[in-house]
């Protein structure tokens, strides 16, 4: 058995208040678990942009979203200058976004911003690429 990707695990225990990766743990040695939540905490969600296949050209906008109140964590998988083939799987896309709000209007007020924000911008797909870049 393994754990969910794509920060399942982590949009749960911001949405419950409960660490998820501590009650598979528990469950996995058949010791108590807590409670189940009467209901969520928080409202959280993940943003996992995928880019136009080509070059990555720039990379904008991290900086300005890690600094807004709702964003739990933010990261790019590629840099400058690494090649983004056309995605077919989860562990292609060029980075993540983890948030967590108050009230699902805040969540999807956060949401549209870094959608709007956080910029991976790729070389046309017809222009020449590099070779591409391994999986990070």
């Amino acid at each position: 058995m393994r754990m969910p990707g794509d920060y399942l695990m982590d949009l749960l225990g911001l949405t419950y208040g409960l660490d998820w990766f501590e009650l598979a743990v528990r469950a996995a040695l058949s010791l108590p678990l807590p409670d189940p939540p009467s209901r969520p905490v928080r409202y959280a969600a993940s943003y996992l942009p995928v880019a136009a296949p080509g070059v990555v050209m720039r990379i904008a906008g991290l900086d300005e979203i890690r600094s807004h109140p709702c964003v739990v964590q933010a990261g790019a998988k590629r840099v400058e200058g690494d090649v983004v083939a056309p995605a077919t799987s989860s562990a292609q896309r060029v980075g993540h976004v983890v948030l967590a709000a108050d009230s699902p209007q805040e969540l999807e007020d956060a949401l549209a911003y870094v959608r709007e924000t956080f910029v991976v911008q790729t070389s046309p797909a017809d222009a020449p690429v590099a070779e591409p870049v391994g999986m990070q």
